[in-house]
């Protein structure tokens, strides 16, 4: 005897018919997003005219990657000087744990020495077991060339040999000295962090 199967519930042909719609509309809606790319790059690509008007000339596709490769080398000349920039306060703020304030010094514009209170008597705290230097990303203006100065942010936390962790915040100014091709330190601005 065969067997008979109860009729499928209304539910699963509910379902079933409305995941059918759905991938209809996906489909079309994928034809229709890529038919209006490729319209848009003929139209780009052939200007309309009417009669016998010249056609403008277009320039050719290759200057595009030129410019995007002389951008990127911008770029990326830009990235190396501002690293430049960093390196020089971390090389500063290592002399200075360091006590070596010679090496620190030439680190400066010529005939520049930071005043004690625009880095909070960081130079004075004495002998240092550590110092951890922190950078936060500086301010650039806008586009790719080589700012002439920035300043670097600066979280330190100074370990002392006799006493517990000493905070300080803020920033070193840098301006780069183009007949040296080097950037130096021209100000200074820290303070002290209460906790």
């Amino acid at each position: 005897m065969p067997r008979q199967t109860a009729p499928a519930p209304w539910w699963t042909r509910t379902a079933a018919i409305a995941a059918a719609v759905m991938l209809v509309a996906c489909v079309l809606a994928i034809a229709r997003c890529a038919g209006s790319d490729r319209s848009g790059q003929m139209e780009a690509a052939q200007p309309a005219t009417g009669g016998d008007e010249p056609v403008a000339s277009v320039a050719p596709a290759s200057t595009q990657p030129e410019t995007s490769a002389a951008d990127a080398a911008a770029h990326a000349r830009r990235t190396q000087a501002v690293s430049e920039a960093i390196d020089a306060v971390h090389a500063y703020l290592q002399a200075v744990g360091a006590q070596d304030f010679e090496t620190a010094d030439a680190l400066w514009q010529p005939n520049r020495r930071p005043a004690a209170q625009d880095e909070s008597g960081l130079r004075e705290l004495g002998p240092l077991r550590a110092l951890r230097i922190q950078n936060l990303s500086p301010a650039l203006p806008t586009g790719n060339e080589i700012p002439a100065s920035l300043e670097v942010p600066v979280q330190l936390v100074a370990h002392l040999e006799s006493d517990g962790p000493v905070r300080l915040n803020g920033h070193y100014r840098m301006r780069r000295d183009p007949v040296r091709a080097r950037w130096e330190i021209s100000g200074a601005s820290l303070r002290l962090v209460i906790r």
